[in-house]
């Protein structure tokens, strides 16, 4: 009985008589190499395959296959696999296998399956790793200049690090003694180093001291190489302290807290219905943050200006909130306070389009609200506020005093600029169209440039937008599945593709 079986030899630099491999036969499915795994793996990584003769190209098509990360040691069928290709060598019964090499990732543990025939398992017979690349510092927050008081420092790499001993990283002076490292610590993305020096010794004012990196490593224990980091020390920097005073923003359901700071800090919000049971908020995964500058985010990051947004709040129920905010410095400022979260108003988001396939697109532009309410509602007052994520915020007024809102039960409310063309967007008669006196919706909704939107009114926050979903494929709106939901990413959905969007009507 004639097995068709493969033989796989992993290639390097040195590959192996052809002539050798000529003479073996071809019995069994066997690996020539008794390594278990390769750690050396080279960029031109291929095998070398020795086949039947009787055997076709495509047949070997058939019974080969790349999968990354392998989990079992038998498969019935592959759901996905990395592309190979296969050349005849020069020497009959010899082929040359190459995975296709932009889909081989650094860090990732490859396997070899092979079939004896088209309807057998699928069976592991090689696995491989693909080394990572020398790791780099891609920032930090040092500077050329330090206060003497400095106390924290934080370095990012570009690839998961791992911290060896307490010395993986010290500091040395250009004259005497430097201050210790007190306490190392990567952050949970892997790749943020953070450090403090101890706390009782400060840096000597002018005198030029380094960073100097020692015992870190990859995920794969290849050492981490990175020059010193330079920097002078400089005069003590002033007490940490509010620049203007904490400001609130209370809708029914949600609240949005911003703080600016004179220095750069690290801050930690938590809130509570009382005292004994706050809610710590940031520096943790807390259900229902998002943080002003960070689409999805619920990390507050370094710096002066500081914001957070409360959602799946009650209505009118009071809750107590501290801030604890801490510079580089070490320097600790705390602020706290009690508020409470006003009736339901019954107006949300509910429509946006974004993307619209007509062009000029602010002719087909628009935002549109939905009215729960169960009575008719006259409106005085009513603006949406825009807020890229470089905190640039742009109001813009929808109602006033002089051009008063009438609302019916249920009532679809659309804004669109001066020249949005209603026929072309099949719009309802019965809609209510608020048309603004520029061509475009409030400048425009750019659709490479996500913004958070506010509704509000004189007492403040009415609804809020997260930018969920803003990268929307041409002509397809971005809807909210559940008008009284929370504005959170699973609660939008993209507009189906026969119906298209919605304006002035249900979704």
């Amino acid at each position: 009985m004639i097995y068709r079986a493969l033989i796989f030899i992993l290639c390097s630099s040195c590959r192996p008589d052809i002539n050798a491999l000529n003479n073996l036969a071809v019995n069994k499915i066997q690996i020539i190499d008794k390594r278990d795994f390769s750690w050396d793996i080279h960029e031109d990584i291929s095998f070398i395959i020795k086949y039947s003769p009787e055997l076709k190209l495509k047949d070997i098509r058939a019974r080969v296959a790349l999968v990354g990360s392998p989990q079992q040691e038998e498969l019935s069928a592959l759901e996905s696999n990395i592309a190979l290709s296969l050349n005849y060598l020069d020497t009959q019964g010899l082929l040359s296998l190459k995975p296709k090499k932009s889909q081989l990732s650094p860090g990732i543990f490859y396997g070899i399956y092979m079939r004896e025939e088209p309807q057998k398992l699928y069976k592991l017979i090689y696995v491989f790793y693909i080394k990572q690349t020398k790791a780099k510092l891609i920032g930090d927050d040092v500077g050329e200049k330090v206060a003497k008081n400095r106390r924290y420092f934080s370095f990012k790499f570009d690839q998961p690090i791992k911290i060896l001993s307490d010395q993986a990283l010290r500091l040395t002076a250009e004259l005497g003694a430097a201050p210790k490292i007190s306490g190392l610590r990567v952050l949970s993305d892997s790749k943020t180093l953070i450090i403090s020096r101890e706390e009782d010794v400060e840096f000597v004012e002018d005198r030029r001291y380094y960073f100097v990196f020692e015992d870190l490593v990859t995920n794969d224990n290849q050492k981490i190489i990175i020059e010193p980091l330079e920097f002078l020390a400089q005069k003590t920097e002033e007490n940490l302290k509010m620049k203007q005073p904490l400001k609130l923003d209370i809708s029914s359901d949600s609240a949005e807290f911003r703080w600016y700071l004179n220095n750069n800090h690290q801050a930690e919000f938590y809130f509570g219905e009382d005292l004994s049971g706050v809610y710590n908020c940031l520096g943790q995964s807390c259900p229902k943050i998002t943080h002003g500058a960070k689409i999805g985010g619920i990390d507050t990051p370094l710096s002066f200006l500081g914001s957070n947004l409360i959602r799946g709040l009650k209505a009118k129920t009071a809750y107590y909130y501290i801030l604890r905010a801490e510079d580089f410095q070490g320097q600790i400022l705390i602020t706290s306070g009690v508020f409470k979260t006003p009736d339901h108003k019954n107006m949300r988001f509910s429509e946006f389009l974004i993307n619209p396939k007509n062009k000029p697109e602010h002719k087909a532009e628009f935002i549109e609200l939905f009215y729960s309410g169960h009575e008719p509602k006259k409106i005085e007052d009513l603006k949406l506020i825009f807020m890229d994520t470089k905190d640039s915020l742009n109001t813009c007024v929808l109602v006033n005093m002089n051009n008063s809102l009438y609302l019916r039960p249920q009532d679809y409310i659309l804004i669109v600029g001066q020249e949005f063309d209603e026929i072309s967007a099949q719009v309802p008669k019965n809609a209510v169209i608020i048309r603004l006196p520029k061509k475009s919706l409030c400048g425009g909704l750019a659709n490479n440039n996500p913004r958070f939107i506010k509704l509000a009114d004189e007492s403040g926050m009415i609804d809020y937008y997260g930018a969920h979903l803003w990268h929307a494929p041409e002509g397809r709106s971005i809807v909210r599945c559940d008008s009284q939901g929370l504005d959170e990413l699973d609660n939008y959905c993209y507009s189906d593709v026969v119906r298209g969007p919605t304006p002035g009507g249900p979704n």
